[in-house]
């Protein structure tokens, strides 16, 4: 496998930016009206970066399982280094905020299910981790640990044992979604498949398939197609996180976004596989800030919010393009001061 696979590097950077763009959209509404938010269905839209994420996760993490010394310790550790210390840090900061009374307190069970990444429940409802966008983290280290599982009982080819077990749970899910215990829904969760789905394409990119580049040219034709109709005739409740998280509406969401996703992920990662695919370096560093970008947005835009007002500015849409440029912007600073120094000084641990 290349160092960085150009295309997984550009997707992420599009991810992300997605999922910024939503969020700027949000607050947006401080400014009034919007040519942005009113055109056709695109206000929510950007919520499909999660998508996009969990298939370039399942694929991603289905390609380095191919390493020979890559043991199920070894493999979890690395992926609590990668995603834990900017998590958390960024978690406490939100806690300290919240005690200086800048956002709203954080209460105990917040703590707790930030700090174990895993949800937690009380008296039977769901108790999310201190910052909002922490539910997607939850299931990514779902699937970790049930990657993990599968790279101890079977070295070569874990992503079957992957296979089985998130179709069982969805299945599960699926035929007892009348249970409504959430813990239950967490793990029975129909939008774990999207994981399923990116282990579908890297093991497609790991393949010696002789298929010829027009097909993969069609995937991402198709997923774009799919993406221009769901902003042009809607896509209901899917974008919500709420629905996701209790499961109302994940299958949906898999069916409408998810398959998009991996015929996109599938089309571009083989398209770069076969050398058809080049971005240049502002898509490179997208990518190498996307995880920076996706912790550390909510509170750049906040921020950007408090700058457009005391500036006076009341334009919605330059608003929604400024406030994102100003989140990769700071993203960047935090990649570079934090995230990769932070992480190479644990790899090397």
């Amino acid at each position: 496998m290349k160092n960085k696979l150009q295309s997984l590097q550009f997707l992420r950077g599009l991810a992300a930016l997605l999922v910024v763009i939503a969020h700027a959209i949000d607050q947006s509404k401080n400014f009034g009206a919007s040519k942005i938010v009113s055109f056709y269905y695109f206000e929510n839209f950007g919520a499909i970066g999660v998508d996009i994420f969990f298939v370039i996760s399942g694929a991603i993490i289905t390609i380095i399982s191919k390493s020979n010394s890559l043991t199920p310790q070894l493999f979890f550790l690395k992926r609590c280094i990668r995603i834990l210390p900017l998590y958390w840090a960024f978690s406490f900061f939100a806690l300290l905020l919240g005690l200086l009374g800048f956002l709203d307190k954080v209460t105990l069970p917040e703590i707790f299910a930030t700090l174990t990444v895993i949800p937690i429940s009380i008296n039977g409802y769901y108790k999310g981790p201190i910052m909002a966008i922490g539910w997607t983290l939850s299931f990514e280290f779902f699937f970790y640990i049930v990657f993990a599982i599968g790279l101890f009982f079977n070295r070569n080819k874990p992503q079957q044992i992957v296979f089985v077990a998130l179709t069982f749970f969805v299945v599960v899910g699926l035929l007892f979604s009348s249970v409504k215990q959430p813990h239950f829904i967490f793990y029975t969760n129909a939008i774990i498949l999207e994981f399923l789905f990116g282990c579908i394409c890297g093991y497609i990119y790991l393949s010696s398939f002789k298929i010829n580049n027009w097909v993969w040219y069609a995937l991402v034709i198709i997923s774009i197609i799919i993406f221009g109709l769901n902003i042009y005739y809607g896509f209901g409740n899917v974008s919500e996180s709420k629905y996701t998280w209790n499961g109302t509406f994940s299958i949906l969401r898999v069916i409408k976004w998810g398959i998009a996703s991996f015929c996109l992920v599938t089309g571009l990662l083989m398209l770069d596989k076969n050398n058809k695919f080049k971005v240049g370096k502002l898509f490179i560093t997208l990518g190498n800030v996307s995880y920076s970008a996706y912790i550390t947005h909510y509170f750049s835009i906040v921020l950007a919010v408090v700058i457009y007002k005391r500036v006076g500015s009341t334009n919605a849409d330059v608003f929604i393009t400024v406030s994102s440029i100003f989140a990769f912007v700071v993203a960047y600073f935090v990649y570079i001061l934090f995230e990769k120094p932070v992480t190479n000084f644990l790899t090397k641990k």
